[in-house]
């Protein structure tokens, strides 16, 4: 017969046992999401123009909350990016119903020529993941495209662009 001390004694350590390697095993599932955004750290300057059917919600809430999101996710600074968000009237979009899309969202991320495509799909991915974290959108709701500023095509901060470290970019 067992001594019935010893039994709750075991039961005990296995139970503390089993939640501990529950809470590592969370905690490295936390890492390895986290990991996923950030294994690429981004040194361009995008900016970020959202445009949408009219929310309920607050934009001067959820703007904030996007891009620390976005800042945690990519290893951007906040500053770094700028966002902003203007309302559509109206959007007729064929073909959207039948995918189960009802409000598409558009997404037009402005990068230096100098952000590599994994850096280009880092911040695409982040800013998806904050969308759908902060609003009522789904990722599968978002229409992201990209705009490239080149060397000579930009115009910032009182004169054109030949080198990206006018800019805080790379020399060339």
């Amino acid at each position: 017969m067992q001594d019935p001390e010893r039994t709750l004694s075991q039961e005990l350590k296995e139970d503390v046992m089993k939640k501990s390697f529950m809470i590592l095993s969370l905690l490295l599932l936390l890492f390895l999401f986290t990991s996923l955004f950030s294994q690429t750290k981004v040194t361009g300057d995008p900016m970020v123009k959202i445009t949408s059917l009219s929310l309920k919600q607050d934009l001067n809430e959820i703007i904030p909350l996007i891009s620390q999101d976005v800042s945690e996710m990519t290893g951007l600074p906040e500053g770094f990016i700028t966002y902003y968000w203007s309302y559509f009237e109206t959007i007729y979009c064929p073909g959207c119903e039948d995918v189960g899309i009802k409000k598409p969202i558009f997404v037009d991320l402005y990068v230096p020529g100098f952000m590599s495509q994994e850096e280009i799909q880092t911040v695409m991915k982040s800013l998806a993941q904050a969308i759908e974290n902060h609003t009522d959108y789904r990722k599968k709701d978002l229409f992201t495209h990209t705009h490239v500023a080149e060397k000579f095509q930009l115009y910032i901060m009182g004169d054109i662009v030949t080198n990206w470290s006018q800019v805080g970019g790379p020399d060339e």
